[in-house]
């Protein structure tokens, strides 16, 4: 390890450039978390030369996290911290508002339930700048309320893997990444922001922004060294919220999809329906052929095709 970090250093020394580093954090009624949050921030390492701001956004009205981030923005004086209230629960909108009220030229951003590991800034820092990408992703590990089963631990439902740094793919989620301002340019949707304020309250925004982004020739990576820890609460160990939710991400892909392409033709929608069809049957048998944690991961699977199929036909699920 003391290798590895002495390796980033050299290189952060050929790189770094005096470049001025922001983090967003949209919270709504986590104040408990979103300190251990900030606290983790405050303990990264940041390339030389660099200055750190930290940008919360508060989704609720009546300001619960201010206290939070007042507290923590006193003991951190080298740290500047910017907190504004976006009064509508709408994570476009709050993710929009952190987004206009930042001032970096790279802006890192990380959700107000998870942790950095030691390293997580500079690691993506680096990577960013190396491979010369627009947006690079990293590693989500689940931490779990005491007493949830083993078998949901197990799953790997709440665990999302960043490919090698440098191998181009989708990233499905913005709760923890690194974005050059410069890429955001072009989607800020009339000034008000690049995510888009209809999927505020369903989730996607995010997706959305980056498939777009794929799309539109920009490139986007992953960085499994980089690594957050997320908080997985008792309430959402069960079978039944995960299936909820693999359904709803199964909707949003579709709906994804069809606004990306940007074309709303029947050969595409066929397209969609004949995969979403062949992926529920073949999942469908898994589940009645097998068992123990194959049987598992098939069913959320296929939670997640019966989504597909729900957008499909209008009726896209919400829940979850």
């Amino acid at each position: 390890m003391a290798a590895e970090y002495a390796s980033r250093s050299r290189r952060l020394s050929k790189l770094a450039h005096s470049a001025p580093l922001s983090v967003c954090i949209c919270t709504l009624n986590r104040e408990d978390f979103l300190e251990r949050t900030l606290r983790s921030l405050a303990l990264q390492e940041l390339p030389a030369g660099s200055d750190l701001e930290i940008i919360v956004v508060d989704n609720d009205a009546a300001g619960s996290a201010r206290g939070v981030v007042q507290d923590f923005a006193k003991a951190h004086a080298r740290i500047r911290v910017d907190y504004s209230i976006q009064p509508e629960k709408n994570i476009s909108l709050a993710r929009n508002q952190s987004v206009a009220r930042a001032t970096g030229e790279y802006l890192f951003f990380i959700d107000d339930d998870e942790i950095a590991q030691p390293g997580w800034m500079q690691t993506m820092y680096v990577a960013l700048l190396e491979f010369d990408v627009d947006a690079i992703s990293s590693d989500v590990r689940a931490m779990y309320d005491t007493g949830t089963p083993d078998w949901v631990k197990a799953s790997g439902f709440f665990d999302r893997r960043a490919p090698k740094a440098g191998q181009a793919f989708r990233i499905s989620r913005q709760g923890n990444c690194l974005i050059r301002r410069r890429a955001l340019t072009p989607y800020m949707l009339g000034g008000s922001g690049p995510f888009a304020p209809e999927f505020g309250r369903s989730g996607g925004e995010d997706a959305l922004l980056f498939r777009t982004m794929m799309r539109d020739g920009f490139k986007l990576t992953g960085c499994p060294d980089a690594i957050v820890h997320e908080w997985v609460p008792a309430e959402r160990g069960n079978l039944s919220w995960m299936l909820r939710r693999a359904k709803r991400m199964g909707s949003t892909f579709v709906q994804v999809e069809l606004i990306v392409v940007q074309d709303s033709s029947p050969q595409v929608w066929l397209q969609l329906l004949v995969k979403a069809v062949a992926q529920a049957a073949r999942f469908g048998a898994i589940v009645v052929l097998s068992g123990g944690g194959v049987r598992l991961r098939a069913r959320l699977r296929l939670a997640a095709y019966v989504g597909h199929l729900l957008a499909l036909f209008g009726r896209p699920y919400k829940g979850g």
